[in-house]
Formats: C-alpha cells, sequence, structure tokens
C-alpha cells in the first residue's frame, strides 16, 4: 500500500515538473530531485544541450550515476549539516585528475568546511597529475559580500589566501546560460536558499526557418548565444543553407531576431530546504522565488506536529504550501520528509496542496 501511495506522489511531483516545458517548449535544463523524498535532499539542473549540470546539496548522492557527477561544475551547499555535505567527498574522488575547476558555494564557513575535508586526505601523490582538479570555493558572507578561496591538486589542495568580492542582487554566479541568486535564511545557522533561472530563453521559429530556406544545424547554437550576450544588431551570423549544405553565408543578428528568434523568460526554480517559518526568513525568501516556475521545497513534518517543526527548525507541509503561495509560484515538489510518516507520506502532499489552493487570492 505505502509503494502504490509512493507512485501516486511521484506521478504527482512529475505532472508539475513538465509545467515549464509545456508552457515554453524546449528547456535548455532539466531539473529533478536525485533521491526520494524520505532521503536527503540533491537537486540536480542538468543542461541538455551542454555536458554540464549544476548540484545542489550533497548529502548522499549514491543515486547519482558517475556520468552526471562528472558534469557537474557548480555545486551550492546549503548549509553543513551532514545530509547535506556528507558526499562532497565522492564528488571529488569521481574528479581527480579531470583537468577541471570545480565551483563550490555556501554559507559563512563552507571555505573552512572545504578546507577541513581536503586536509583529511594525504595528497602526496597527485601533483604530478597533467589534468588537475581546481577547486574555488564562494562562501556568502552577506547579500552583498561573498569570499573566495582556491585549492588546487598540484598544490596538495592547500588553501590560498581569500579574496572579499561584492555582488549585486544577491548573484553569486552568472554566465550566458543561467543565474544563481541566494539568500541567507535562519536555520539555527546560516542556511541559503537558491533561484536558479535562465537569462533568457531563446527559441527558433522552425517554420520561418523552412520559409527562408534556412538549414537546422550548429549555426543556430552560435545564433542563439549571440541573442542571449545581447550582441549588436549589425553582428554577421553564418548561416546554413538547405538547398545546399556546403554554401555557408552570413546574415545581420536583427534580422535574425525578427526572422525566426522567439525570446521568452528564461525557466526558474527555486531551491528551499532546512529553514524556519519566521518573518525575518519570509521577507528574504518570497522575493527570490517570487513567479517562479518550480520551487523545490522541504516539508518534513505535519502542522499537527508544529511544536516539532519548531524545535527543529523545519517547515511543515501547510507552511511550504504557503509559502509556495505567498511566492505566486506556479507548481512544487515537496522533498526532506520525516521518516515518522512513512506509513503515510500523502498527507505531507495533501497537506501542501491544501495550504497551496487555501491561501490563492
Amino acid at each position: 500500500m505505502q509503494y502504490i501511495k509512493f507512485l501516486i506522489l511521484a506521478i504527482r511531483v512529475r505532472q508539475r515538473t513538465d509545467l515549464y516545458q509545456t508552457n515554453f517548449m524546449k528547456p535548455s535544463f532539466h531539473s529533478y530531485l536525485a533521491n526520494d523524498p524520505f532521503q536527503d535532499p540533491v537537486l540536480l539542473v542538468d543542461f541538455q544541450f551542454t555536458r554540464r549540470a549544476l548540484l545542489f546539496d550533497a548529502g548522499d548522492l549514491r543515486q547519482v550515476p558517475s556520468r552526471i557527477l562528472l558534469r557537474v561544475t557548480d555545486l551550492f551547499i546549503s548549509h553543513r549539516h551532514m545530509d547535506h555535505f556528507a558526499d562532497f567527498d565522492r564528488l571529488i574522488r569521481l574528479n581527480l585528475g579531470r583537468g577541471k575547476c570545480l565551483r563550490v558555494y555556501g554559507p559563512e564557513g563552507i571555505i573552512a568546511g572545504v578546507a577541513a575535508k581536503l586536509s583529511a586526505y594525504n595528497w602526496n601523490l597527485v601533483s604530478n597529475y597533467t589534468e588537475a582538479i581546481e577547486i574555488e570555493v564562494i562562501e556568502m558572507i552577506s547579500e552583498q559580500t561573498v569570499n573566495r578561496a582556491l585549492f588546487h591538486c598540484q598544490n596538495e589542495f592547500r588553501l590560498q589566501p581569500h579574496q572579499s568580492q561584492s555582488i549585486d542582487d544577491k548573484m553569486v554566479l552568472s554566465d550566458t546560460s543561467i543565474q544563481v541568486r541566494a539568500t541567507i535564511l535562519d536555520h539555527g545557522l546560516p542556511c541559503l536558499g537558491f533561484s536558479i533561472q535562465e537569462p533568457m530563453h531563446v527559441n527558433i521559429w522552425k517554420n520561418r526557418l523552412m520559409e527562408m530556406d534556412l538549414e537546422v544545424g550548429p549555426w543556430l547554437t552560435l545564433l542563439k548565444q549571440a541573442v542571449m550576450m545581447n550582441a549588436p544588431d549589425e553582428t554577421p551570423i553564418q548561416v546554413q543553407r538547405s538547398n545546399d549544405s556546403t554554401l555557408i553565408e552570413t546574415m545581420p543578428l536583427k534580422v535574425l531576431k525578427e526572422k525566426i528568434v522567439k525570446i521568452v523568460p528564461g525557466q526558474h526554480i527555486g531551491y528551499l530546504v532546512d529553514v524556519s517559518f519566521n518573518d525575518e526568513n519570509l521577507h528574504r525568501l518570497l522575493p527570490l522565488f517570487h513567479n517562479a516556475d518550480h520551487l523545490y521545497i522541504e516539508a518534513p513534518f505535519l502542522h499537527r506536529d508544529l511544536d516539532h517543526a519548531i524545535r527543529k527548525r523545519h517547515l511543515t507541509a501547510k507552511q511550504a504550501g504557503t509559502i509556495a503561495k505567498l511566492a505566486s509560484v506556479k507548481s512544487f515538489t515537496l522533498c526532506h520528509f520525516s521518516p515518522r510518516y512513512a506509513a503515510d507520506a500523502s498527507l505531507l502532499q495533501q497537506e501542501a496542496e491544501e495550504a497551496f489552493d487555501s491561501t490563492k487570492s
């Protein structure tokens, strides 16, 4: 019976996470929880057209295939409790000798935490790796300031001097593909909530492509990149004709934008775990997740166990649904269930959905 109930819950979750794809055609990334709701929360943001993934929390990564962990370029740690940070070691072990830079983001103390984990091992045999991993740690001190530190494999991961840097609009990561903002919340210690958003979503009208006698091909990726980087309208873009694949010519970016490009707001998702339900936290998190397409949010307890949730500094399912509604998110997925509800997980989902619906304006 419990297995059937979990399947029903999983179907509801899948229906919600498919919402963006239905409304906005092809997303550049898919997001999903790696573990079931009773296990450690681990969110993966997997890019569809590049070998890249973002990882949010790393408590238990056993369910994440190695091929996906090898694509991780950025790891976001909400806080340093074991169920969110324990498998950092596994991620590093897989990527040793891969010749990449792994960026790690977290609250105050994350630099010391990474240094402590790395210093627990002996690295006398890795200094000669021809392709060595570098770890850059970005520590959010305030919503305007981060500290940056480097650990390099060829230097036996000894901590390099810190550098302080100002940030705007809570932005900890921004490039042509993705923007990640963070806010500092209270869980009895600093805990980060994360907003993940495409700067914009660039789609191609295939029927208009055909009308212009243009071929689908790699050049469209370069076109999308030029649009996302806000390149000048006169920028020449190499195009490929469908009647002659060997014929390459150029067209101004402005013409292509007007004829075959559709720009829509980028996909926006949120990740919120291990947080107290109080006015200060709500003041910080609601703007971060406002109008998000999807919110992954913890719901460890039923509201009947509110006193226990308060002691543990976690949310109830009712509070999770209320936050989703107050932030005007389109859909949500629950995670981080307490094992005390293993006999009937559907009660948590039901309570959150009732709160989400009952607070509709």
